[in-house]
């Protein structure tokens, strides 16, 4: 049965041993299970369901809270939904967010108007507002990932500076650092890429350790591959500009094209394996299988 303590709870309900136990002014609300919304003030219009839900929550208002310890000591949440074991726990700033899948959103700070659903999705993310991470580990240790999509196993795990970026596919985006308003797609797709600002990586470990590559375009399996220095570059192909070094301003079209390319700014290396570990050809342009190669 019931058993709580607590003063001004107009209208609300309690079910379990310790449920809403120490709540002060909690109104329209329902604290379900032992422990649920325990020690929790001033809950309004909301459900905590499940051992601890809740427990020592701050500032929840129209919010739903729901698996064991769901939501436990999360502060400032206003019309969220925390669901899974763990969700949202000691989460802070949550307005109008989902954190669904265990340890969803577990600490996780300024995350208004998120998405989280997967294991870990969002586990202690700081500073991603109107962004979704949808994925086993997907945004997990993301930090100022705000306005951003991670979709996938991994996908934006552990990003940082990742503003306005889409991350889709296993490991894709994964440990990027600087890659703000930038796409990946596909598997380990810009994983461990840095300062790749404004840049697309599509493809199969595209963009893969890549560095300094911002406002480029790299299409194709292990296209730009721990490409190094070459921005404003577009190499487009299997393996197209793998390695590279040094080639800004360049483009490399077809398969292996640009491979292992070094020191060599504003070129075009069209054809398969054109330009492949060319070496200070600046200004340059080779066209056909294997040319300058």
């Amino acid at each position: 049965f019931p058993s709580h303590d607590t003063d001004d709870s107009d209208d609300s309900n309690f079910f379990g041993r310790n449920a809403g136990n120490s709540g002060v002014n909690s109104t329209f609300s329902n604290f379900i299970g032992y422990s649920a919304g325990n020690g929790a003030p001033s809950i309004q219009h909301s459900i905590f369901l499940g051992e601890n839900a809740g427990y020592q929550a701050t500032g929840v208002t129209y919010s739903n809270l729901m698996g064991n310890l769901a939501g436990y000591q999360a502060y400032d949440t206003t019309y969220s939904n925390f669901f899974g074991s763990n969700a949202g726990r000691q989460a802070t700033g949550n307005t109008s967010s989902n954190f669904i899948g265990t340890e969803a959103g577990y600490e996780a700070k300024d995350s208004d108007y998120s998405n989280f659903f997967g294991f870990q999705a969002g586990y202690q993310a700081t500073g991603v507002t109107y962004s979704n991470f949808v994925g086993y580990y997907a945004g997990r240790n993301a930090y100022g990932s705000f306005q951003s999509n991670f979709f996938g196993w991994n996908a934006g795990q552990g990003a940082n500076n990742s503003a306005n970026s889409n991350f889709i596919g296993v490991d894709a985006g994964k440990n990027a650092t600087g890659v703000s308003s930038s796409n990946f797609i596909g598997i380990e797709a810009g994983e461990n890429a840095n300062d790749s600002d404004f840049s697309n990586f599509i493809g199969q470990q595209a963009g893969y350790q890549a560095t300094g590559v911002t406002q480029s375009n790299f299409i194709g399996s292990q296209a730009g591959r721990e490409a190094n220095d070459s921005d404003n570059s577009n190499f487009i192909g299997n393996n197209a500009g793998y390695i590279a070094t040094g080639v800004t301003v360049s483009n490399f079209f077809g398969y292996r094209a640009g491979y292992g390319a070094n020191d060599s700014p504003n070129s075009n290396f069209f054809g398969s394996n054109a330009g492949s570990n060319a070496t200070g050809v600046t200004n340059s342009n080779f066209f056909g299988s294997q040319a300058g190669k």
